[in-house]
């Protein structure tokens, strides 16, 4: 017959620390209570407010600054009838990495309902850039600079009301705290 040895003894508690239950055991997921957090977490706090910010500053102005000047670019190269297909293929390239910029400036890059963001800067953008192939046919001189810097603040917010509806949309807004 062969000899069977225990190779830790679980009577033993130095061997079996988790054959206990810990204290505060976590409730089952179906249970109604409450989970009380501290309010710290439920506020955004000075460095959340900042880390936005940032993110908005270097990753979501430059990247709808971007798609802005491509369409505007646009309008130019058929002002000039200069169409070169390298041109348009690099453009679509930067567009990819603006749309990425974008959906990172504004925090949600795994949500593709965000896509609407960047996709109303194009729009708001072709917009822009049409009126502008119609303003330099009856406004002699070269305005496309002031034109272009005039027109981004437009497109910028035209982004961000399209941002806050898909938070209304997704219910994304926090509720007002109660204190």
């Amino acid at each position: 017959m062969k000899n069977t040895f225990e190779a830790e003894d679980l009577r033993n508690l130095n061997y079996a620390p988790f054959s206990e239950p810990l204290p505060g055991a976590i409730e089952p997921a179906n249970s109604q209570s409450e989970i009380a957090l501290p309010k710290e977490s439920l506020d955004n706090t000075l460095l959340d407010q900042f880390l936005a910010a940032v993110k908005w500053v270097f990753l979501f102005l430059p990247g709808a600054a971007a798609i802005h000047f491509i369409m505007l670019g646009f309008a130019l190269l058929y002002f000039y009838d200069n169409w070169s297909f390298g041109l348009i293929g690099a453009s679509m390239g930067i567009f990819i990495f603006s749309v990425f910029m974008t959906m990172q400036g504004i925090g949600k890059l795994s949500d593709l309902r965000y896509l609407r963001v960047p996709a109303s800067l194009f729009a708001a953008a072709g917009l822009a850039a049409i009126i502008y192939s119609i303003l330099i046919i009856f406004v002699p001189g070269d305005f496309f600079g002031l034109y272009a810097q005039l027109a981004f603040p437009l497109t910028v917010f035209i982004g961000y009301m399209v941002k806050r509806d898909t938070d209304k949309k997704l219910n994304l807004t926090k509720p007002p705290l109660s204190s």
